[in-house]
């Protein structure tokens, strides 16, 4: 993947203003700063001019590959577990490790657009329904899971690497599932 000091500085100017304006954004939600202050409000505005200055520079595939990767940190982390958990044995190619990620990444975002519009983090709606808008979610992640593990295992020249990688996606959303249903019963 691409670094910031090979990039060229027409680009690295504004990613690196989208990723400080990331980071504050974060840090204002973080301190529970109130939606309406201004400050949460303005630092969105900022970063979608600069998410808008990066689309500008960035040739369009270049930009769908982009808007991939920008938020990745955590599925980077688990395939990097994952990875290194089977490398020892079964170690996977960088196209392998790649085509995982970016099959991972297609399908996180059919699941985070479900728990978006599902009404689940609203606290004043009732147990009932938010458990209701959990179900709908948990569906979308579990269908998400199976495609993104339908594409991966194109990607990947043995069987035993997919079969541990189909076991980890399973422990990993079951952990967030049940975090998410925790979660919705607490609110």
């Amino acid at each position: 993947f691409l670094t910031l000091e090979t990039l060229n500085p027409e680009l690295r100017e504004p990613l690196e203003r989208r990723e400080a304006l990331a980071v504050r954004l974060n840090t204002l939600r973080q301190a529970r700063i109130q939606p309406g202050s201004g400050a949460i409000e303005q630092t969105e505005l900022q970063l979608a001019q600069a998410e808008e200055r990066i689309r500008q520079v960035m040739h369009p595939s270049d930009y769908a590959e982009y808007s991939l990767l920008r938020d990745a940190n955590t599925e980077l982390y688990h395939l990097r577990e994952y990875a290194g958990g089977i490398s020892h044995v079964l170690p996977l190619s960088h196209d392998e490790e790649r085509a995982v990620l970016f099959a991972k990444l297609t399908y996180k975002q059919q699941y985070e657009q479900a728990l978006r519009n599902s009404a689940l983090e609203r606290s004043e709606l009732p147990v009932w329904q938010r458990l209701h808008a959990y179900e709908r979610v948990a569906h979308v992640a579990r269908a998400s899971r199976s495609y993104f593990l339908q594409q991966a295992r194109q990607s990947l020249h043995d069987e035993e690497q997919f079969a541990l990688l189909s076991n980890y996606e399973h422990t990993e959303l079951d952990r967030e599932l049940t975090q998410l249903h925790l979660a919705a019963m607490r609110r």
